[in-house]
């Protein structure tokens, strides 16, 4: 189509107030003049010049009926989406520098107790796994060894490391930041 098939779209923008001051009226507020962009896209995606003109004139009518049905489609669609009231978000407070340095702390300490393994596939696993992100399948063919195998040895390694910094982590989580 060329750019001229359009041309009639013009004659029904000439009552583009028309068309916000009826939305408006439905109670759209804000949404109004999204509506009637909306509007104007289905007109020409659809090309409805023939609906739209009514023995030469734009059908008001028939503009009318394409807004409130568009205004309804977006009362449907908002009804079913969850509202929370303000006062029960939770509220997003930063991290203190205080509570991000213990926390950089406690990856020391884990990375320390890391260190300290004897078995080099202990600590491999353990720093594959967890750097890498892959599932204990993926690690598993990585490695040449099953799931199961690496699934144990990464609880085992869990393990140690609660053993060894679990008072430490205590603290963080209860804000005591100065005794880590």
């Amino acid at each position: 189509m060329t750019q001229y098939s359009y041309l009639w779209v013009n004659e029904v923008y000439k009552y583009h107030n028309d068309w916000i001051r009826m939305v408006k009226s439905f109670g759209a507020g804000d949404y109004s003049e999204d509506i009637v962009q909306e509007m104007y896209i289905r007109l020409i995606k659809y090309n409805c010049k023939g609906a739209v003109f009514n023995d030469g004139k734009v059908n008001k009518t028939y503009i009318y009926r394409m807004l409130f049905n568009f205004w309804h489609t977006l009362l449907n669609k908002s009804a079913k989406m969850p509202k929370v009231p303000l006062d029960e978000l939770p509220l997003q407070i930063d991290e203190t520098d205080e509570e991000k340095e213990a926390f950089d702390r406690i990856c020391q300490m884990v990375e320390a107790e890391v260190d300290t393994w004897e078995d080099e596939d202990d600590r491999g696993y353990f720093d594959a796994y967890f750097t890498t992100g892959l599932s204990y399948r993926s690690l598993g063919k990585e490695c040449g060894r099953s799931w199961i195998s690496i699934y144990y040895n990464i609880k085992e390694s869990k393990e140690k490391i609660r053993k060894a910094i679990s008072e430490d982590y205590e603290d963080y989580l209860n804000g005591d930041y100065d005794r880590i």
